[in-house]
């Protein structure tokens, strides 16, 4: 991992923390964290390996991050507050959001430090291409960041709709 792949994982946990106290929706605010990941993707995702195991490896790590997203949209409170709709991070939506970052940092650090023969030989037991570690994770952060974004923008839509009550 070098400083901008922290710089990444840094900027997608502020994404939750900073919605514990409650912050606005906008159309930037859901759509910069996308934006940062589809970034990752530009630099990492070429030559996604398929052969083997690789594929289910893959489709696996993105249902997680799709499940782990889905569930820090779902348990994010939406709600309008006088002119503008909030968003507001419950202790689940963190949990869940944490989860996947940090199992991601925590992936990327054993493996810098130590841990590269144990995922290689890993790799190999279960029919794995070691090429397919990078992909998979930022599939799966992509996952994680659309999984959450959806039920956020869905649910503020819905508050846009409605017209306050007075």
């Amino acid at each position: 991992m070098n400083t901008e792949d922290y710089i990444v994982t840094l900027a997608l946990l502020a994404l939750v923390i900073r919605q514990i106290r409650g912050k606005a929706i906008s159309v930037f605010g859901l759509s910069w964290p996308i934006t940062i990941v589809l970034y990752a993707g530009y630099k990492y995702l070429h030559g996604v390996p398929s052969s083997g195991r690789n594929l289910d490896f893959l489709i696996g790590c993105i249902t997680l991050g799709a499940a782990l997203g889905v569930c820090c949209g779902i348990f994010t409170k939406v709600f309008r507050e006088s002119d503008k709709i909030m968003a507001k991070a419950t202790g689940l939506a963190v949990v869940f959001w944490i989860i996947g970052i940090s199992a991601r940092l925590a992936f990327g650090l054993y493996a810098e430090n130590g841990g590269g023969t144990a995922i290689y030989n890993f790799s190999i037991r279960h029919g794995l291409d070691i090429r397919i570690w990078a992909p998979a994770l930022v599939t799966m952060s992509l996952a994680e960041v659309i999984g959450r974004t959806i039920p956020l923008a869905y649910r503020a839509h819905r508050l846009t709709s409605v017209q306050p009550s007075s």
